[in-house]
């Protein structure tokens, strides 16, 4: 386990000074130098970088514009993009080399409750609350698509449906488990419940983000115990509620999570 930590693009200053636009050009992702140190996956970064190139290469087409210094706006929403910019600067995962080389458990337990473990919400807190709070508040109807998209990752992941394979299908109606019904009208039903109480939250929310990071890193040495206990008391009920909900999801028909 104490190989493979490689050298991340987001991490190298020389690189992360390179131009990611020029005349006619836009670069994104990987090649933009948006390997996303943080999160241990560059998906994201791409998705997100290519998505506000997308936006911009638009703009300039209509304004026929396509200069350097027109696509430096490209440049602009990428640093202002708080997701973006937390993931490729973080460094807990990068931190790891050091458990490596000294072969340390204490550095790696460190290393990984900052980065991935309820530690990491002294440092995503602000980026991740930040970034929700603007799309729900933009968009509420976000927070259904954001459901449906996870449990239809979920679904075809558990059923191997990559790339809409028809390998396997839908459960038909009279082999569906008991309580699917129930499981179908709940779902329908919360867009009517987690929409407003999500758009609420969100507004309340987006004033304060900026100083989730500052706030957990204070309340953890409180919480962390008691969330600890907590969290091994109620495990055994539940993984079962847990496992109930994962049959229901992937018994269902998964028209039920297209948008």
């Amino acid at each position: 386990m104490w190989e493979g930590f490689g050298i991340f693009v987001g991490l190298d200053p020389d690189l992360r000074s390179m131009p990611n636009h020029t005349d006619g050009m836009i670069l994104v992702g990987d090649a933009a130098g948006l390997e996303s140190t943080e999160l241990c996956d560059g998906v994201p970064a791409a998705w997100i970088s290519a998505d506000i190139a997308a936006d911009v290469a638009i703009e300039a087409l209509r304004a026929g514009d396509t200069s350097a210094r027109f696509l430096a706006r490209y440049d602009r929403r990428i640093k202002a993009h708080p997701i973006l910019q937390w993931s490729i600067t973080a460094t807990n995962r990068f931190n790891l080399r050091y458990a490596q080389q000294e072969h340390s458990l204490p550095k790696l337990r460190e290393y990984v409750h900052g980065g991935w473990g309820l530690g990491a919400m002294a440092h995503c807190a602000t980026p991740l609350i930040l970034t929700m709070c603007r799309h729900i508040v933009k968009n509420p109807g976000i927070v259904t698509k954001w459901r449906k998209m996870f449990y239809r990752y979920y679904y075809n992941w558990h059923h191997a449906r990559f790339d809409y394979a028809q390998s396997a299908t839908p459960p038909a109606e009279n082999t569906r488990r008991k309580g699917d019904a129930w499981f179908r009208l709940r779902f329908r039903l919360g867009r009517f419940v987690l929409t407003p109480v999500m758009w609420l939250l969100a507004l309340a929310l987006l004033p304060v983000a900026g100083t989730l990071n500052s706030a957990f890193k204070s309340v953890l040495p409180a919480i962390e115990p008691a969330y600890t206990r907590l969290l091994k008391r109620i495990s055994p009920w539940s993984a079962r509620r847990s496992q109930l909900r994962v049959d229901r999801a992937i018994n269902t028909n998964p028209s039920l999570f297209e948008v």
